[in-house]
Protein backbone atom coordinates (compact mmCIF):
# COMPACT_ATOMS: atom_id res chain seq x y z
CA UNK A 1 0.00 0.00 0.00
CA UNK A 2 2.77 2.26 0.70
CA UNK A 3 4.50 1.90 -2.18
CA UNK A 4 1.43 2.02 -4.44
CA UNK A 5 1.13 5.61 -2.32
CA UNK A 6 4.28 6.87 -3.44
CA UNK A 7 4.27 6.19 -7.17
CA UNK A 8 0.88 7.80 -7.00
CA UNK A 9 2.51 11.01 -5.12
CA UNK A 10 5.09 10.82 -8.32
CA UNK A 11 2.50 10.29 -10.81
CA UNK A 12 1.11 13.15 -9.57
CA UNK A 13 3.79 15.90 -9.04
CA UNK A 14 5.17 14.74 -12.12
CA UNK A 15 1.43 15.92 -14.01
CA UNK A 16 1.04 18.81 -11.80
CA UNK A 17 4.58 20.30 -13.43
CA UNK A 18 3.20 19.62 -16.99
CA UNK A 19 1.11 22.92 -16.67
CA UNK A 20 1.85 25.00 -19.69
CA UNK A 21 3.00 28.99 -18.70
CA UNK A 22 4.82 29.37 -22.60
CA UNK A 23 6.35 32.91 -21.56
CA UNK A 24 7.98 30.65 -18.53
CA UNK A 25 8.83 27.74 -20.86
CA UNK A 26 10.09 30.24 -23.35
CA UNK A 27 12.62 31.86 -20.59
CA UNK A 28 13.80 28.98 -18.53
CA UNK A 29 14.59 27.01 -22.56
CA UNK A 30 16.59 30.81 -22.92
CA UNK A 31 18.55 29.75 -20.36
CA UNK A 32 18.99 26.06 -21.55
CA UNK A 33 20.36 27.28 -24.23
CA UNK A 34 22.95 29.02 -23.32
CA UNK A 35 24.38 25.73 -22.03
CA UNK A 36 23.63 23.40 -24.86
CA UNK A 37 24.08 25.98 -28.15
CA UNK A 38 26.58 23.96 -30.62
CA UNK A 39 27.50 27.30 -32.34
CA UNK A 40 30.30 28.20 -29.88
CA UNK A 41 31.69 24.54 -29.71
CA UNK A 42 31.84 24.35 -33.28
CA UNK A 43 34.04 27.87 -33.86
CA UNK A 44 35.85 26.76 -30.64
CA UNK A 45 36.98 23.43 -32.47
CA UNK A 46 37.44 25.79 -35.49
CA UNK A 47 40.38 28.44 -34.00
CA UNK A 48 37.44 31.14 -33.61
CA UNK A 49 36.93 31.65 -30.05
CA UNK A 50 33.48 32.63 -29.95
CA UNK A 51 32.11 34.36 -27.24
CA UNK A 52 28.80 35.66 -26.80
CA UNK A 53 28.27 40.01 -27.61
CA UNK A 54 24.99 41.82 -27.65
CA UNK A 55 22.62 42.27 -30.02
CA UNK A 56 22.77 45.85 -31.08
CA UNK A 57 18.83 45.69 -31.18
CA UNK A 58 18.78 49.78 -31.60
CA UNK A 59 21.51 50.11 -33.69
CA UNK A 60 19.58 51.27 -37.56
CA UNK A 61 20.82 48.46 -39.71
CA UNK A 62 18.88 50.00 -42.86
CA UNK A 63 20.28 50.45 -46.10
CA UNK A 64 18.58 52.70 -48.94
CA UNK A 65 16.80 50.87 -50.81
CA UNK A 66 19.07 51.66 -54.00
CA UNK A 67 21.89 49.77 -52.41
CA UNK A 68 19.82 47.09 -51.67
CA UNK A 69 18.16 46.52 -55.14
CA UNK A 70 22.23 46.71 -56.34
CA UNK A 71 22.84 43.95 -54.20
CA UNK A 72 20.22 41.86 -54.92
CA UNK A 73 20.70 42.32 -58.49
CA UNK A 74 24.37 41.16 -58.04
CA UNK A 75 23.25 38.41 -55.87
CA UNK A 76 20.70 37.10 -58.50
CA UNK A 77 23.19 36.80 -60.97
CA UNK A 78 24.95 34.27 -58.62
CA UNK A 79 21.51 32.74 -58.14
CA UNK A 80 20.85 32.32 -61.94
CA UNK A 81 23.71 30.29 -62.24
CA UNK A 82 23.07 27.73 -58.88
CA UNK A 83 19.52 27.68 -60.52
CA UNK A 84 20.99 26.53 -64.44
CA UNK A 85 23.21 23.83 -61.90
CA UNK A 86 20.16 22.61 -60.50
CA UNK A 87 17.68 22.20 -63.16
CA UNK A 88 19.98 20.87 -65.77
CA UNK A 89 21.33 17.73 -63.09
CA UNK A 90 20.73 14.32 -64.96
CA UNK A 91 18.12 12.23 -63.73
CA UNK A 92 19.35 8.33 -63.62
CA UNK A 93 17.05 7.49 -61.39
CA UNK A 94 13.81 9.39 -61.36
CA UNK A 95 12.78 7.67 -57.98
CA UNK A 96 15.57 8.39 -55.75
CA UNK A 97 15.43 12.23 -56.31
CA UNK A 98 12.79 15.58 -56.36
CA UNK A 99 12.87 17.85 -59.68
CA UNK A 100 15.60 20.18 -59.85
CA UNK A 101 13.07 23.24 -59.51
CA UNK A 102 12.35 21.98 -56.20
CA UNK A 103 15.69 21.84 -55.31
CA UNK A 104 16.69 25.40 -56.12
CA UNK A 105 13.39 26.69 -54.34
CA UNK A 106 14.28 24.89 -51.04
CA UNK A 107 18.01 25.95 -51.71
CA UNK A 108 16.41 30.21 -51.90
CA UNK A 109 14.40 29.74 -48.61
CA UNK A 110 17.40 27.79 -46.47
CA UNK A 111 20.00 30.08 -47.69
CA UNK A 112 18.03 32.93 -47.16
CA UNK A 113 17.52 32.02 -43.75
CA UNK A 114 21.13 31.12 -42.96
CA UNK A 115 22.65 34.16 -44.06
CA UNK A 116 20.06 36.18 -42.43
CA UNK A 117 20.81 34.87 -38.59
CA UNK A 118 24.71 34.45 -39.86
CA UNK A 119 24.62 30.42 -40.11
CA UNK A 120 27.14 30.49 -42.07
CA UNK A 121 29.38 28.80 -39.93
CA UNK A 122 29.49 25.39 -40.93
CA UNK A 123 27.92 23.82 -44.54
CA UNK A 124 24.70 22.85 -44.59
CA UNK A 125 23.57 20.11 -46.02
CA UNK A 126 19.56 19.51 -47.52
CA UNK A 127 18.37 16.08 -48.30
CA UNK A 128 15.38 16.45 -50.97
CA UNK A 129 13.64 13.22 -51.08
CA UNK A 130 10.45 11.74 -53.09
CA UNK A 131 7.36 11.05 -50.98
CA UNK A 132 3.83 11.94 -50.61
CA UNK A 133 3.79 10.80 -47.43
CA UNK A 134 4.32 13.62 -44.45
CA UNK A 135 5.39 16.94 -45.03
CA UNK A 136 7.76 16.93 -41.65
CA UNK A 137 11.05 17.84 -42.03
CA UNK A 138 13.70 15.91 -40.08
CA UNK A 139 17.00 16.16 -39.23
CA UNK A 140 20.18 13.03 -39.61
CA UNK A 141 22.74 14.53 -37.51
CA UNK A 142 23.89 18.42 -36.85
CA UNK A 143 23.53 19.93 -39.98
CA UNK A 144 21.66 17.74 -42.13
CA UNK A 145 18.30 18.12 -42.95
CA UNK A 146 15.73 16.09 -44.79
CA UNK A 147 12.37 17.37 -46.89
CA UNK A 148 9.95 15.25 -48.69
CA UNK A 149 8.67 16.37 -51.40
CA UNK A 150 5.30 16.19 -50.22
CA UNK A 151 6.59 19.55 -48.43
CA UNK A 152 7.30 22.02 -50.93
CA UNK A 153 3.30 20.33 -53.01
CA UNK A 154 1.84 20.60 -49.58
CA UNK A 155 2.25 24.18 -49.16
CA UNK A 156 3.40 25.39 -52.78
CA UNK A 157 2.82 29.53 -52.55
CA UNK A 158 3.56 30.16 -48.71
CA UNK A 159 7.08 30.10 -48.54
CA UNK A 160 6.86 31.18 -44.63
CA UNK A 161 5.65 27.95 -43.68
CA UNK A 162 8.61 25.97 -45.69
CA UNK A 163 10.69 28.46 -43.78
CA UNK A 164 9.31 27.94 -40.75
CA UNK A 165 9.49 23.48 -41.02
CA UNK A 166 13.31 24.17 -42.10
CA UNK A 167 14.17 26.69 -39.44
CA UNK A 168 12.66 24.57 -36.74
CA UNK A 169 15.18 21.99 -37.34
CA UNK A 170 17.69 24.54 -37.66
CA UNK A 171 17.02 25.22 -34.62
CA UNK A 172 17.01 21.54 -33.36
CA UNK A 173 20.65 21.66 -34.13
CA UNK A 174 21.99 25.13 -33.22
CA UNK A 175 20.27 24.87 -29.51
CA UNK A 176 22.05 21.07 -28.76
CA UNK A 177 18.78 19.65 -28.03
CA UNK A 178 19.92 16.22 -28.98
CA UNK A 179 23.01 15.88 -26.87
CA UNK A 180 20.90 17.90 -24.30
CA UNK A 181 17.98 14.64 -24.74
CA UNK A 182 20.52 12.47 -24.36
CA UNK A 183 22.26 13.68 -21.46
CA UNK A 184 19.24 13.33 -19.60
CA UNK A 185 18.55 9.81 -20.65
CA UNK A 186 22.02 8.05 -19.29
CA UNK A 187 21.28 10.48 -15.76
CA UNK A 188 17.92 8.81 -15.87
CA UNK A 189 19.22 5.47 -16.77
CA UNK A 190 22.16 5.75 -13.68
CA UNK A 191 19.40 6.43 -11.11
CA UNK A 192 17.55 2.99 -11.83
CA UNK A 193 20.46 1.25 -11.11
CA UNK A 194 19.73 2.68 -7.35
CA UNK A 195 15.75 3.20 -7.84
CA UNK A 196 14.74 0.26 -5.82
CA UNK A 197 10.75 1.59 -6.09
CA UNK A 198 11.01 2.63 -9.12
CA UNK A 199 9.41 5.85 -7.98
CA UNK A 200 12.34 8.23 -8.81
CA UNK A 201 12.74 6.49 -12.57
CA UNK A 202 9.01 6.63 -12.93
CA UNK A 203 9.36 10.74 -12.16
CA UNK A 204 12.48 10.96 -14.56
CA UNK A 205 10.43 9.50 -17.54
CA UNK A 206 7.82 11.48 -16.97
CA UNK A 207 10.35 14.83 -16.90
CA UNK A 208 11.77 13.32 -19.78
CA UNK A 209 9.06 13.53 -21.81
CA UNK A 210 8.21 17.06 -20.55
CA UNK A 211 11.75 18.28 -21.48
CA UNK A 212 11.11 16.33 -25.16
CA UNK A 213 8.26 18.67 -25.31
CA UNK A 214 10.04 21.78 -24.46
CA UNK A 215 12.53 20.98 -26.91
CA UNK A 216 9.75 21.10 -29.53
CA UNK A 217 8.83 24.70 -27.95
CA UNK A 218 11.82 26.20 -28.27
CA UNK A 219 12.32 24.68 -31.74
CA UNK A 220 9.65 26.37 -32.59
CA UNK A 221 10.09 29.91 -30.90
CA UNK A 222 13.77 30.00 -32.19
CA UNK A 223 12.37 29.39 -36.05
CA UNK A 224 9.92 32.37 -35.78
CA UNK A 225 12.84 34.69 -34.60
CA UNK A 226 14.95 33.10 -37.51
CA UNK A 227 11.97 33.26 -40.24
CA UNK A 228 11.52 36.77 -38.62
CA UNK A 229 14.93 37.85 -39.75
CA UNK A 230 14.82 36.62 -42.96
CA UNK A 231 11.54 38.50 -43.35
CA UNK A 232 8.65 36.24 -43.97
CA UNK A 233 5.51 36.21 -42.73
CA UNK A 234 4.88 34.71 -39.00
CA UNK A 235 1.23 34.62 -38.96
CA UNK A 236 1.39 32.21 -42.75
CA UNK A 237 4.22 30.50 -41.35
CA UNK A 238 1.72 28.90 -38.73
CA UNK A 239 -0.47 27.46 -41.64
CA UNK A 240 2.57 24.52 -41.12
CA UNK A 241 1.06 23.84 -37.63
CA UNK A 242 -2.50 24.23 -38.44
CA UNK A 243 -2.07 20.90 -41.09
CA UNK A 244 -0.54 18.64 -38.76
CA UNK A 245 -3.63 19.42 -36.57
CA UNK A 246 -5.43 16.75 -38.76
CA UNK A 247 -3.02 14.38 -37.75
CA UNK A 248 -3.02 14.38 -33.98
CA UNK A 249 -4.93 12.65 -30.87
CA UNK A 250 -6.78 14.95 -28.46
CA UNK A 251 -3.95 13.40 -25.59
CA UNK A 252 -0.22 13.69 -25.50
CA UNK A 253 0.41 12.38 -21.81
CA UNK A 254 2.94 9.88 -22.83
CA UNK A 255 3.93 11.01 -26.22
CA UNK A 256 7.13 13.07 -26.59
CA UNK A 257 5.68 15.72 -29.36
CA UNK A 258 3.16 18.04 -27.85
CA UNK A 259 -0.15 18.24 -28.54
CA UNK A 260 -0.10 20.75 -31.99
CA UNK A 261 -2.80 23.14 -30.26
CA UNK A 262 -0.27 23.79 -27.30
CA UNK A 263 2.64 24.64 -30.38
CA UNK A 264 0.19 27.10 -31.79
CA UNK A 265 -0.40 28.48 -28.48
CA UNK A 266 3.20 28.74 -27.57
CA UNK A 267 4.05 30.16 -31.28
CA UNK A 268 1.30 32.71 -30.51
CA UNK A 269 2.32 33.46 -27.35
CA UNK A 270 5.92 33.97 -29.08
CA UNK A 271 4.72 36.00 -31.71
CA UNK A 272 3.66 39.12 -29.34
CA UNK A 273 7.06 39.75 -28.28
CA UNK A 274 8.93 39.66 -31.67
CA UNK A 275 9.78 42.92 -33.39
CA UNK A 276 9.18 42.06 -36.73
CA UNK A 277 10.23 45.42 -37.96
CA UNK A 278 13.34 45.42 -36.43
CA UNK A 279 14.35 41.86 -37.18
CA UNK A 280 13.83 42.27 -40.44
CA UNK A 281 16.48 45.71 -40.67
CA UNK A 282 18.89 43.30 -39.13
CA UNK A 283 18.34 40.37 -41.45
CA UNK A 284 18.39 42.47 -44.90
CA UNK A 285 21.48 44.30 -42.91
CA UNK A 286 23.10 40.81 -43.11
CA UNK A 287 22.17 39.49 -46.26
CA UNK A 288 23.82 42.82 -47.43
CA UNK A 289 26.40 42.67 -46.35
CA UNK A 290 27.06 38.96 -47.06
CA UNK A 291 27.65 36.84 -49.91
CA UNK A 292 25.55 34.33 -51.80
CA UNK A 293 26.05 31.01 -50.92
CA UNK A 294 27.62 28.14 -53.21
CA UNK A 295 25.97 24.99 -53.60
CA UNK A 296 27.50 21.88 -54.53
CA UNK A 297 25.33 18.70 -55.55
CA UNK A 298 26.32 15.54 -53.80
CA UNK A 299 27.15 12.03 -55.29
CA UNK A 300 24.28 10.37 -53.42
CA UNK A 301 22.14 12.04 -55.69
CA UNK A 302 19.54 13.31 -53.19
CA UNK A 303 21.19 16.12 -51.58
CA UNK A 304 22.91 19.46 -51.82
CA UNK A 305 25.80 21.48 -49.68
CA UNK A 306 25.78 24.67 -48.95
CA UNK A 307 29.34 25.95 -48.55
CA UNK A 308 30.69 28.09 -45.85
CA UNK A 309 32.70 31.20 -46.50
CA UNK A 310 36.05 32.13 -45.39
CA UNK A 311 36.28 33.08 -41.59
CA UNK A 312 35.10 35.90 -40.27
CA UNK A 313 35.95 37.48 -36.97
CA UNK A 314 33.97 35.73 -34.46
CA UNK A 315 31.56 38.06 -33.27
CA UNK A 316 29.98 38.07 -36.49
CA UNK A 317 28.00 34.74 -36.08
CA UNK A 318 25.06 33.84 -34.44
CA UNK A 319 24.32 32.71 -31.27
CA UNK A 320 21.30 31.93 -29.18
CA UNK A 321 19.78 35.08 -27.21
CA UNK A 322 21.81 36.32 -23.78
CA UNK A 323 18.88 36.72 -20.96
CA UNK A 324 20.29 40.37 -21.50
CA UNK A 325 18.97 40.27 -25.40
CA UNK A 326 16.10 38.09 -24.37
CA UNK A 327 14.55 40.57 -22.00
CA UNK A 328 15.17 43.55 -24.17
CA UNK A 329 13.09 41.92 -27.30
CA UNK A 330 10.57 40.87 -25.43
CA UNK A 331 10.29 44.14 -23.53
CA UNK A 332 10.54 46.21 -26.53
CA UNK A 333 8.66 43.59 -28.80
CA UNK A 334 5.99 43.78 -26.43
CA UNK A 335 5.63 47.53 -26.66
CA UNK A 336 5.73 47.86 -30.77
CA UNK A 337 2.70 45.28 -30.66
CA UNK A 338 0.97 46.54 -27.89
CA UNK A 339 1.03 44.11 -25.42
CA UNK A 340 2.22 46.75 -23.04
CA UNK A 341 1.54 45.13 -19.25
CA UNK A 342 4.16 42.17 -20.25
CA UNK A 343 6.17 44.54 -21.54
CA UNK A 344 6.91 46.39 -18.68
CA UNK A 345 7.39 43.07 -16.71
CA UNK A 346 10.08 42.74 -18.99
CA UNK A 347 12.08 45.95 -19.25
CA UNK A 348 11.78 45.13 -15.62
CA UNK A 349 13.63 41.62 -15.53
CA UNK A 350 16.11 43.84 -18.29
CA UNK A 351 16.72 46.41 -15.83
CA UNK A 352 17.88 43.71 -12.94
CA UNK A 353 20.73 42.83 -15.64
CA UNK A 354 21.57 45.99 -17.26
CA UNK A 355 20.94 50.07 -16.23
CA UNK A 356 22.58 51.14 -18.76
CA UNK A 357 20.57 51.29 -22.12
CA UNK A 358 19.45 55.00 -22.41
CA UNK A 359 16.62 53.44 -25.42
CA UNK A 360 15.61 50.56 -22.77
CA UNK A 361 14.66 53.26 -20.35
CA UNK A 362 12.51 55.04 -23.25
CA UNK A 363 10.47 52.53 -24.10
CA UNK A 364 9.89 51.28 -21.07
CA UNK A 365 8.80 55.09 -20.46
CA UNK A 366 6.22 54.64 -23.12
CA UNK A 367 5.12 50.97 -22.46
CA UNK A 368 4.58 52.47 -18.71
CA UNK A 369 3.05 55.31 -20.21
CA UNK A 370 0.08 53.19 -21.73
CA UNK A 371 -0.29 51.09 -19.03
CA UNK A 372 -1.01 54.44 -16.85
CA UNK A 373 -3.46 55.37 -19.18
CA UNK A 374 -5.06 51.71 -19.00
CA UNK A 375 -5.17 51.40 -15.53
CA UNK A 376 -4.33 54.77 -13.94
CA UNK A 377 -2.12 52.92 -11.67
CA UNK A 378 0.47 55.20 -9.97
CA UNK A 379 2.89 52.51 -9.81
CA UNK A 380 3.07 52.97 -13.45
CA UNK A 381 3.02 56.64 -13.35
CA UNK A 382 5.73 57.00 -11.00
CA UNK A 383 7.61 54.15 -13.62
CA UNK A 384 7.07 56.62 -16.09
CA UNK A 385 8.57 59.40 -15.01
CA UNK A 386 11.55 57.82 -13.31
CA UNK A 387 12.38 56.50 -16.85
CA UNK A 388 12.24 59.16 -19.22
CA UNK A 389 14.71 60.98 -16.94
CA UNK A 390 16.59 57.96 -16.66
CA UNK A 391 16.88 57.48 -20.40
CA UNK A 392 17.48 61.41 -20.60
CA UNK A 393 20.31 61.12 -18.71
CA UNK A 394 22.30 58.24 -20.52
CA UNK A 395 24.55 58.79 -23.38
CA UNK A 396 22.75 56.31 -26.43
CA UNK A 397 23.62 52.98 -25.43
CA UNK A 398 23.61 50.14 -28.56
CA UNK A 399 22.09 47.12 -26.47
Amino acid sequence: MKKILIIFLCLFFSCSAYARDFTKIQEKEMKHAQKHETVSTYLQYNKLNKTNIYTSLFDDYKVTPIQYIEKLNKDNTKYSEIKEKFETRTIDNYNAEAKGEDYYHIYRIAEKIIRANKLDYMNWKIEIYRSSGKPEVTYKNLNYICIPTSLYDTFSGNDSAIAFSIAHVMSHSILGHRARLDNFKTKMYRTACFDFTGCIFFTMCRRHIIEEKNTEFAADVEALNLIARAGYNLNNAMEYLVYFKAYETNGDFWSEDPNVKKRISNCETAIKFIPTEKFKELGEYNLYTTDVLKAELSSDRASFTMIKPSARPKDQYYHPETPQEYYLRCGYGGYVNGYYEKSCEYFEKYFKLNTSNSQAYYYASLANEQMYKKTHKNIYKTRTQNYAQKSNSLVPSKL
